[in-house]
């Protein structure tokens, strides 16, 4: 009798710790379901980043030498420039501020560069966030590289509305709209694409990264991915060509880019280029340098000191994330380490 009480009591140990174990099994997958369980410590802050009425704001995230940046349009529209180079520790950085801001939609995603240090996070993102339109290069060899094949299987799968990074594009709303400056599209004969599929490839990369204008309530942003030195002045001639003829440029709807009235911009390839006559017609307020430690040389004394002769100069890799806040009467702003 006494070994029969054991062995039930034996029994009803082991029905209990099996019950248990399947319990937790059941709520790590139903938790993962929610929330990733390798990227936990990017959700304990949803949220606590909310956007006031009648604002916008930018955040170049510190990831680094990389680039990614989030832009809260006044609408509630949420545009993600780029992921980073997909390192735990920058996937991390870069999912805490999704979510600290709430954002469980991108509304345009881009991938404005095939390099690493652009688009190698992006499948990640992809993976743990909805996703509206994703913009991305012309790019037919898809094994470039292994982080530019990731984004691109993962934007194919991933249901969103796909267009290509080009002049021409671009979205509007209520006292906000962005357009694609730079690569010219795809099916011209002077596409900068033409270089990054054909034998020029390294010099294509460069010169297709995507350049973009970001305008909300009058204040102007350039974001310019790695675009090189040729690309600006492209574009510098393009647009001075067009605005002499009496036409618009780079227009969206109702909303056209005007150069002169530039406040902020990116300076390329994590401050490497920046060329002279561009800087020098823009004439920004404000350069945003998103940079780590490298052996590439950036950000380069050539280049900051162009920058420099118009524009106070912030780079992240010394103030940490960088934001700026925008509404109607102008623009603030402040860092996060």
């Amino acid at each position: 009798m006494v070994k029969d009480g054991k062995r039930k009591k034996f029994k009803l140990r082991y029905v209990i710790i099996i019950v248990c174990a399947l319990l937790i099994c059941a709520a790590v997958i139903i938790f993962n379901a929610f929330i990733p369980l390798k990227y936990i410590s990017a959700y304990m802050f949803i949220g606590s980043d909310n956007l006031k009425k009648g604002e916008s704001d930018i955040t170049f995230i510190n990831v680094g030498y990389g680039n990614s940046s989030i832009v809260r349009f006044p609408d509630g529209k949420v545009m993600l420039i780029d992921g980073g180079d997909g390192s735990y520790d920058n996937n991390v950085k870069v999912l805490k501020q999704l979510n600290r801001q709430n954002v469980d939609k991108i509304d345009y995603l881009v991938c404005s560069s095939v390099n690493k240090e652009h688009c190698y996070g992006l499948a990640e993102i992809i993976e743990y966030k909805k996703v509206g339109t994703i913009y991305m290069p012309y790019c037919n060899n898809t094994y470039l590289n292994d982080g530019y094949r990731a984004f691109y299987k993962a934007a194919k799968n991933s249901g969103a509305t796909l267009k290509i990074s080009e002049y021409g594009m671009g979205e509007s709303g209520e006292n906000y709209f962005f357009s694609f400056l730079s690569p010219t599209p795809h099916l011209s004969e002077y596409s900068e694409y033409n270089q990054l599929n054909g034998e020029d490839i390294n010099a294509g990369i460069y010169n297709s990264s995507a350049v973009i204008w970001v305008e909300c309530f009058n204040t102007s942003v350039i974001f310019s991915s790695d675009a090189s030195n040729e690309a600006f002045k492209k574009i510098l001639n393009d647009y001075l060509f067009v605005t002499e003829a009496g036409n618009k440029y780079a227009q969206i709807n109702d909303n056209c880019v005007q150069l002169q009235n530039c406040k902020i911009i990116q300076v390329s390839n994590h401050g490497f280029y920046a060329y002279p006559p561009f800087y020098d017609y823009v004439k920004p307020e404000t350069a945003i340098v998103s940079v780590g430690r490298n052996t590439s040389g950036s950000p380069s004394a050539e280049a900051m000191s162009t920058v420099c002769n118009t524009a106070e100069a912030y780079a992240t890799k010394d103030s940490g994330n960088i934001k700026i806040k925008i509404n109607g009467e102008g623009y603030t702003l402040s860092k996060e380490k």
